[in-house]
């Protein structure tokens, strides 16, 4: 067997990060720097998109600072300790609402108490399903008004069991979610009316 000549190929050359003939040292910083304000640019676009927090006026869930309709209620509650202990959230006392059979429209009457520091939401739910969601309602204020509903509840003697979540906000600084405290609701259906 005769000697082959092995074919060297020429391998390319790894090209380096940054402009040449900068000491390596450098080029660490410069790409540290480079990542850092990639991400501070991610995370703005977050707050803005995802979270719409822009001007101290917004949450995850949609919630924001601007002017909403509501009305003065005087509504009875129940005081109960926040999660962080420090904190007192007044709970609404509901126990039921009465809905007409059959209608995407419904009365809707509840408000923050006047005890509560925090802002207020709530949200009446069916079998996991958002019946009504209301605005954020700051302290006395509430709603009381013919809503348009996502459940269209057919007559039932009995009525049906439903859910009314309580979301409770910090609007001192940025409008910053706290905690929610849910609650039984009977969804009380009113006869139909006979002619």
């Amino acid at each position: 067997m005769g000697n082959k000549k092995r074919k060297y190929v020429n391998q390319p050359q790894r090209r380096e990060f940054g402009p040449p003939g900068i000491n390596p040292r450098t080029k660490r910083m410069l790409r540290v720097t480079i990542i850092a304000i990639g991400l501070m640019v991610l995370g703005i676009y977050l707050m803005i998109t995802k979270y719409h927090v822009w001007f101290n006026t917004g949450t995850q869930d949609g919630y924001n600072l601007e002017p909403r309709h509501t009305v003065q209620l005087d509504t009875p509650a129940v005081a109960q300790p926040a999660d962080d202990g420090e904190t007192t959230l007044y709970v609404p006392v509901l126990d039921s609402v009465t809905f007409l059979p059959e209608s995407d429209v419904q009365t809707i009457t509840l408000g923050n108490p006047d005890e509560n520091t925090l802002y207020m939401a709530f949200h009446i739910t069916f079998q996991g399903e958002t019946v009504y969601k209301s605005p954020l309602l700051t302290p006395g204020d509430g709603v009381d008004e013919q809503a348009k509903v996502s459940v269209n509840f057919p007559y039932y003697e009995d009525g049906f069991l439903g859910k009314i979540e309580y979301r409770y906000y910090d609007a001192s600084g940025i409008l910053t979610y706290v905690q929610s405290v849910t609650r039984d609701l009977d969804i009380v259906i009113a006869p139909p009316a006979t002619e």
